[in-house]
C-alpha cells in the first residue's frame, strides 16, 4: 500500500495516523489478554457426562451411506478438460466411467472431477438417508445405494440430476441408526471441543468490551470470567431447554450479555458438496 492509499483510507474511517497507531495497540493488547485467558479454559469430565446425559438425542445418527463422487457439469467452470455442453458432459462421464474398470477411482476424481471435491479424490462424507432426499438425490439412487446389490467399494452407473452428471462411490453403508455413546470414537472430544470454543469466545466477548471501552469490571459475572475462566457460568443445557455447543454462538460483546441460545444441530453430515443446485 502506497502512503496516498493509506492517508486515503485513514481519511475515509475519519481516522489520524495518531489514532490509527492507538488503536493498533489497543489491538494488539487485547488479542494478549484473549490468548492468555482462553488458553486456561479447561472442560472437566464431568461436564462432558452432563452435556452428553441431557442431549443424547444429538448423538443419533440415522441410517446412511459414506460416499465419494466423480462429477461432470456441462457448464463452463474454467476448468482444464471442462465440459462445456450437455453433449460434452454425456461423452466425458461415458468415457471416465469406462476408466474406472481398470483405474482407481480417487485419481480419477481428482484428475477429473468438475466439483470441490476432486481435491479429496471425491469424497463427500457420510450422509443420512434424509440427508439424501433433502439434497435431491433421485429416490431411485438412494433405493440402490441402500439396496443389497450395491457393495462397498462398488459405484454406480452415470445419473443425472441437478443438472449434472455424477458416479457415486459407496465407501460405507450403515443401514440401521446408531446411538452414539460417550465411548464412541470422537464423541467426548467433539462435546469438549464446543464446549472450550463456546467459553472462549464468551470470554473473548468480556475482554472485548472491558478493553475497547476501559470499563470497570462492575458485576460478578465478568468478574468471575477473568478470575477463573473455567468457571463461566455455562452448564450442560437442561432436558427440554438444550443449547447446542456443537453450533457456536458468536461471541458476545457485552459483559453483562448471556449466551444465545442456539438450536441443536443435525448429527447426520451432509455431503460436503451438494449435488442440489
Amino acid at each position: 500500500m502506497t502512503e496516498e492509499e493509506f492517508q486515503k483510507q485513514l481519511k475515509q474511517q475519519n481516522q489520524t495516523e495518531q489514532s490509527f497507531r492507538e488503536d493498533s495497540r489497543k489491538l494488539l493488547a487485547i488479542q494478549k489478554l484473549q490468548n492468555k485467558y482462553t488458553a486456561s479454559v479447561n472442560i472437566s469430565d464431568r461436564e462432558v457426562e452432563e452435556y452428553y446425559a441431557a442431549n443424547k438425542q444429538q448423538f443419533v445418527i440415522g441410517r446412511g451411506v459414506e460416499l465419494a463422487d466423480i462429477v461432470v457439469d456441462p457448464h463452463d467452470n474454467g476448468l482444464q478438460d471442462d465440459a462445456k455442453s450437455e453433449a460434452e458432459a454425456k461423452i466425458k462421464i461415458d468415457n471416465i466411467y469406462q476408466s474406472l474398470k481398470t483405474g482407481d477411482f480417487a485419481e480419477i476424481a481428482r484428475a477429473k472431477s468438475e466439483d470441490q471435491s476432486n481435491v479429496r479424490g471425491g469424497d463427500i462424507g457420510f450422509a443420512t438417508e434424509d440427508a439424501l432426499k433433502q439434497n435431491g438425490f433421485p429416490q431411485s439412487l438412494i433405493d440402490q445405494l441402500f439396496g443389497p446389490s450395491m457393495q462397498v467399494g462398488s459405484y454406480t452407473q452415470p445419473v443425472q440430476f441437478s443438472g449434472r452428471w455424477y458416479i457415486f462411490k459407496l465407501k460405507r453403508k450403515q443401514l440401521e441408526a446408531e446411538n452414539r455413546t460417550l465411548e464412541s470414537s470422537g464423541v467426548r472430544q467433539e462435546i469438549t471441543e464446543a464446549l472450550r470454543s463456546q467459553r472462549q469466545q464468551l470470554l473473548n466477548g468480556v475482554l472485548l468490551e472491558i478493553s475497547l471501552y476501559e470499563a470497570k469490571i462492575v458485576n460478578n459475572l465478568a468478574s468471575n470470567m477473568l478470575n477463573n475462566p473455567n468457571n463461566l457460568g455455562l452448564r450442560p443445557a437442561s432436558p427440554g431447554g438444550a443449547s447446542s455447543p456443537l453450533a457456536s454462538p458468536a461471541a458476545s460483546t457485552s459483559a453483562t450479555e448471556a449466551p444465545s441460545k442456539v438450536p441443536s444441530p443435525k448429527t447426520s453430515a451432509t455431503p460436503a458438496t451438494s449435488p442440489k443446485k
